[in-house]
């Protein structure tokens, strides 16, 4: 299930701000989301080939063949904010419960989080257009397992990608820890809530006087299979995408119309893949339950997502 159905199948407190939040981040409107194997770390199964079967006749042999999966880890980073809230402002609000007891004002942090986070899905720990300490994303595990497709040249510094993602239970999934509060964004006020004094001017030694709140979540992403993901690379204006590259891509993921396989891209991606005027492009998604989904391709749902950067450059082949 999305995020948005799962936070509401728990009771999650937060669900109808995270709902709306996600609601402009495509990667996170769409994703298959469960929980982690144990809280901030999560082992899955890397299914590496689907492997053979063979048919038995009666008092027949058949030959025995190993288990053709691995043990995979991976940890949950926190993706954290910390908000300092002025002794002055706290005093106008009377408390620091009141000032953050804001719909809009909180939306902020928890959306400030989100596109942290969606970041790192698409990303990774890529150092220039990933989050420094997360986990690997999608399209670094789309070029780990030799899925960019296509062998367009667009000029470095200047290219977008559009990725296709087969989500799957327990398989292809963003896990987070299942909290026993059932909020997917944790809040603690710094020192209890107490008055901070931290240096401002070592020279100084002139203090500011504020309150300090740390926002936070933990998640990564588990791609269990090569066929999770895959891309295609180097895209620009000058070097577009044709039909059969976006049906390879789709191809690459063994996607189908079953309300698993995304194809996500920037507006770029979009209006190059619109100029293609093919009969498999529908411009009017037929009805969603998702809000980035702005088309489809072959009934493949079309998500815009503005994470993916039209400035990539070759570092990421």
């Amino acid at each position: 299930m999305n995020i948005r159905d799962l936070l509401i199948d728990i009771k999650s407190p937060q669900a109808p701000v995270i709902s709306e939040v996600v609601k402009a981040l495509g990667i996170l409107d769409t994703a298959q989301v469960g929980f982690s194997s144990d809280f901030l770390r999560h082992e899955y199964e890397v299914l590496k080939e689907d492997g053979e079967a063979a048919i038995r006749s009666v008092n027949g042999s058949i030959v025995s063949t190993m288990e053709n999966t691995i043990m995979a880890s991976v940890q949950l980073p926190s993706i954290q904010r910390l908000v300092t809230i002025d002794q002055i402002i706290k005093m106008k609000y009377g408390s620091l419960e009141a000032f953050l007891d804001s719909k809009s004002r909180t939306a902020t942090y928890i959306r400030s989080i989100m596109q942290k986070l969606a970041q790192a899905v698409i990303y990774g720990d890529d150092p220039t257009f990933g989050v420094s300490g997360a986990f690997k994303g999608l399209r670094q595990i789309a070029k780990a397992n030799g899925q960019l497709i296509g062998s367009l040249n667009g000029s470095s510094g200047s290219c977008t990608s559009i990725i296709a993602v087969h989500w799957a239970e327990n398989e292809t999934q963003i896990v987070i820890p299942e909290q026993e509060n059932g909020n997917l964004v944790q809040m603690e006020l710094v020192g209890g809530g107490t008055l901070q004094a931290p240096t401002a001017d070592t020279t100084t030694g002139a203090k500011n006087l504020n309150y300090s709140v740390s926002f936070w979540t933990n998640a990564a992403l588990q791609c269990g299979s090569k066929y999770s993901v895959a891309a295609i690379k180097r895209i620009t204006p000058s070097t577009p995408p044709t039909a059969g590259l976006i049906d390879e891509l789709i191809d690459a993921v063994k996607g189908m119309a079953d309300g698993r396989t995304f194809l996500y891209m920037n507006r770029l991606g979009r209006r190059l893949v619109k100029q293609l005027k093919n009969s498999k492009m529908e411009i009017t998604p037929s009805d969603t339950d998702y809000n980035t989904v702005v088309a489809s391709w072959d009934n493949i749902p079309i998500v815009l997502d503005e994470m993916i950067v039209s400035t990539e450059t070759t570092d990421l082949d």
